[in-house]
Order: structure tokens, then C-alpha cells, then sequence
């Protein structure tokens, strides 16, 4: 398989956890500086990387099923995709939103799990090309 071929897998890993990382920065955004009147604009804002997370992991998919080899076993590409998309659509992040006041929502954004758990893929998938 030649490098190119190989760099695609690779690089869509890397944009697709980018986009995690901007979907926890968004959600630590807007933890911390809660406002219930933007609250819909912001999910949109969240909806919206999710959106452009999902076309990146079908261009992955597509890529995979037309493939005849790959760089790493197909069903590990596979996982880690969707393991990556996860992190993006997760959905009990949302969830938290609901029933909390302002002042819990700005609590829970002071601290960084939320941001460290969208960064850390992000900086693994980067060591992946030259392993």
C-alpha cells in the first residue's frame, strides 16, 4: 500500500479527533459561562461539529469498504473511528445539561475532565503515522 494511501487513514483519525477536541472545548465553554438564552445556539454550535465529525468518519468508511489493503487490520481502523466518534457524540454530556441551575452548570465546567478527555485522543492519534 503506498504512504498516501496509509496517510488518509491516519489523517482522518487526526481531523476527527480534532473535532472532539473542539466539541469538548465548546462544551467547557459553555459549562463555565452558562447563559440560558444561548443555550440552543450553542447546541447548534455542538450539533454543527458533530455533523461535520460524522461526514469525516464516512469518508473513512467509505474509504474502508473499497479498500483491498489497509495500513492497520480493517476492524481496528473501524473501532477506532467509531471510539473517536463517540467522544464527539457522546451523549450523556448533553444529558447533563438538563435539570441543573446556572450555578451547578458554571461548577461543573471549572474543573477540565470534560476538556482533557476531548484532548488526549487527539494527541494519541497523532503518534499513530510513524508506528
Amino acid at each position: 500500500m503506498s504512504k498516501k494511501q496509509d496517510d488518509f487513514y491516519f489523517q482522518n483519525f487526526i481531523e476527527c479527533a480534532g473535532y472532539s477536541c473542539q466539541a469538548a472545548h465548546l462544551l467547557k465553554e459553555i459549562l463555565s459561562d452558562f447563559k440560558p438564552e444561548d443555550t440552543r445556539m450553542r447546541l447548534d454550535e455542538l450539533h454543527k461539529i458533530e455533523h461535520e465529525a460524522d461526514m469525516k468518519k464516512h469518508e473513512l468508511s467509505d474509504r474502508l469498504t473499497k479498500a483491498f489493503i489497509t495500513p492497520i487490520e480493517r476492524e481496528d481502523i473501524a473501532a477506532l473511528s467509531e471510539q473517536i466518534d463517540d467522544l464527539t457524540d457522546n451523549p450523556h454530556l448533553y444529558k447533563q445539561c438538563k435539570g441543573h441551575r446556572a450555578g451547578s452548570l458554571k461548577d461543573a465546567g471549572a474543573g477540565d475532565p470534560v476538556l482533557r478527555g476531548g484532548l488526549r485522543p487527539h494527541a494519541g492519534v497523532r503518534q499513530l503515522p510513524p508506528f
